[in-house]
C-alpha cells in the first residue's frame, strides 16, 4: 500500500519536471555590470567581501541554486549551477575589470 501511495504521489512531480522547459532557457538571464566586477575580484583572488559574495551567491540563485531545497543532492547542484555562471561570465562579463 504504501508503495502505491509513494507512486501517486511521485508520478505528478516527474510529469511536472518532464513538461518543465529546458534548463537552458534559464541562458537568457544576464549577469549585472556590478556581479561581474564582483565575480571577477573573487576570481583573481581580491579579499571576499560582504558585496562579493553576496552578488556570487546571487548570481547561483539566479542560475537555479538554493542550499535548502538543494541540500540532498549537494554538491551536483552547486556544481550545474556553477557551470551555468561561468557561461553566463564568458558571455556577458568580458570587458567587465574587477571591482
Amino acid at each position: 500500500m504504501k508503495k502505491i501511495i509513494l507512486a501517486c504521489l511521485t508520478l505528478p512531480v516527474l510529469l511536472a519536471a518532464c513538461a518543465a522547459p529546458p534548463a537552458d532557457n534559464v541562458s537568457s538571464a544576464h549577469i549585472t555590470p556590478r556581479q561581474c566586477q564582483d565575480l571577477a575580484a573573487l576570481r583573481q583572488g581580491a579579499e571576499p567581501t560582504h558585496q562579493r559574495l553576496g552578488s556570487e551567491a546571487d548570481v547561483l540563485l539566479t542560475a537555479g541554486y538554493n542550499s535548502v531545497t538543494d541540500a540532498d543532492i549537494y554538491p551536483g547542484a552547486l556544481h550545474h549551477a556553477q557551470r551555468r555562471v561561468n557561461y553566463w561570465y564568458a558571455k556577458d562579463c568580458q570587458n567587465i575589470k574587477p571591482g
